[in-house]
């Protein structure tokens, strides 16, 4: 368990800052999801959000202060409010400025029902991918202007711009029938409801980029996959040779038939073995015998 913590925090400061959210969200849910009567307390709720965005903004200095040095950005604090207001900011100027284009009928992409496809293709099998950072994003967007650095500004208007009615039609069905897989998923307390912990990510992340075709998600998806049968295979493996059962559940098992005596015993009932018991019952033949004696 440490070992993995201390893996995630070097991913989280290495590359990928939005691992540590991804982490989060899944443990939360899975948290409680299997405690069903906890009750987050408001203070604990804000140390948690002062302790989250001072590790960002460790991180993103760790990973981003050369950049933000060289634009005159010394402070950290600084440096993680500009992050922020990038990653929260862009995507909601995109797609309110896009939705106002396509309602007035000056940004109108159709479409092709079959080329539109590529919209719900998985990334990793898509060669022929379009690069964001070339300049145009002024062309894509319309009159929204967006820096050239920023590649994930907001699912629906990337969607639209490239893919069209067709596009968006495919991406909503697509959120339908994951919608419908986390309701199922999130039925179960067992491995199972890893599943949908996945596909909620994909959900949050889906106002900023399109996850359920990224390889990101797929890769969690299939891992969990792999996690499961591995999981039903060893329950199965143990049941079929319990003699090869690690000592703790062993214990478990010994102190819940040695409870259940204590309980039998003082509910008044016997809790001896069955054939001592029987050496006490008195035999009728020996009993009807004993009175004609006497």
């Amino acid at each position: 368990m440490l070992w993995n913590v201390l893996l995630l925090l070097a991913n989280v400061a290495l590359a990928s800052r939005l691992s540590l959210i991804l982490a989060l969200l899944v443990y939360v849910f899975l948290f409680v999801r299997t405690n069903r009567g906890f009750r987050l307390k408001w203070w604990v709720a804000v140390i948690a959000f002062f302790a989250l965005f001072g590790g960002l903004t460790a991180f993103n200095y760790a990973r981003n202060a050369g950049y933000y040095e060289r634009h005159g950005v010394e402070n950290a604090m600084e440096m993680n409010a500009y992050q922020l207001a990038a990653y929260l900011g862009t995507p909601i100027q995109v797609s309110l400025g896009v939705a106002d284009q396509i309602s007035t009928g000056k940004l109108a992409v159709a479409g092709d029902p079959f080329l539109s496809l590529q919209a719900i293709a998985p990334t990793f099998v898509d060669f022929e991918k379009v690069n964001l950072g070339t300049g145009t994003k002024d062309e894509r967007y319309g009159s929204v202007s967006v820096a050239d650095n920023l590649t994930t500004n907001s699912a629906f208007a990337d969607t639209y711009v490239r893919y069209g009615w067709w596009g968006a039609t495919y991406t909503l069905l697509v959120l339908a029938l994951a919608a419908f897989g986390f309701g199922v998923f999130a039925r179960y307390r067992s491995v199972v409801s890893i599943f949908a912990a996945v596909l909620l990510y994909g959900f949050a992340e889906y106002w900023r980029i399109f996850l359920f075709n990224q390889g990101i998600l797929v890769f969690l998806l299939l891992v969990t996959a792999a996690g499961l049968i591995v999981s039903l295979a060893v329950k199965a493996a143990l049941d079929r040779w319990p003699q090869y059962r690690v000592r703790p559940f062993t214990l478990k098992r010994r102190e819940t038939r040695g409870t259940r005596a204590r309980t039998v015993q003082s509910a008044g009932g016997d809790s001896r073995p069955p054939s001592l018991r029987r050496a006490d019952t008195i035999n009728p033949s020996d009993s009807a015998d004993a009175s004609e004696r006497s």
